[in-house]
């Protein structure tokens, strides 16, 4: 009867131990969520002065004012 007691006691921290791992697991990715979600990675949008098409700054062409959204349209407004 000593053995069943101690299994099931060894059982039962088992079971507990991995109950509190899996909440402090949660926890933490809803805390990486939040941290994410707070942060801005947004990229400013240009528009084309050809066509009109927006394009992201980093992948527009500018022309001293002007942003294009290729060289053909810059090229062809010049």
């Amino acid at each position: 009867m000593g053995k069943l007691a101690f299994w099931a006691a060894v059982v039962a921290l088992v079971y507990l131990g991995m109950k509190f791992m899996g909440i402090s697991q949660r926890r933490g990715d809803a805390a990486q969520r939040r941290d994410a979600a707070g942060r801005d990675n947004s990229e400013s949008m240009l528009q084309c002065a050809h066509c009109g098409v927006h394009v992201p700054s980093s992948e527009a062409l500018l022309s001293g004012t002007r942003a294009y959204c290729s060289s053909a349209h810059r090229d062809a407004d010049a």
